[in-house]
């Protein structure tokens, strides 16, 4: 299983690599592997397998926002789980609006523990 990472700060990256890493326990989840996405206009290139995930960030600091990412993702594969981070918990309303059926909805928090229980119980119900 591929686990894509999709967000702008390096910092929020980094630490959600260093979660990933730490939760991965191989008698509760299948082996993946965590791959970090730079270039947000190649999403077309990605082998999206029906069992890909994706943890992308809604506000990017670029010409499109998470949301037109997640709509691209499932336009080539309706099967594959969306998980979408942000610091907004009101933006809601714009995942639902937006038909891309995410996974998850997640609000980026700077406390370890809640972030790596929501991530594990989200991977969990994969």
């Amino acid at each position: 299983m591929d686990i894509y990472i999709i967000e702008d700060s390096i910092a929020f990256r980094s630490r959600l690599v260093k979660l990933l890493d730490e939760i991965h326990d191989p008698f509760s989840f299948e082996d993946w592997e965590v791959i970090t996405v730079t270039n947000i206009f190649s999403i077309n290139t990605l082998n999206i397998q029906n069992d890909s995930v994706f943890f992308i960030d809604v506000d990017l600091k670029s010409t499109i926002n998470g949301i037109d990412i997640g709509s691209e993702i499932r336009s080539i594969n309706a099967e594959c789980f969306i998980i979408f981070l942000t610091s907004h918990a009101d933006l809601g309303r714009n995942m639902i609006n937006s038909k891309i059926y995410p996974t998850s909805y997640l609000v980026k928090t700077d406390n370890q523990q809640t972030l790596s229980l929501e991530i594990s119980n989200v991977l969990t119900d994969i």
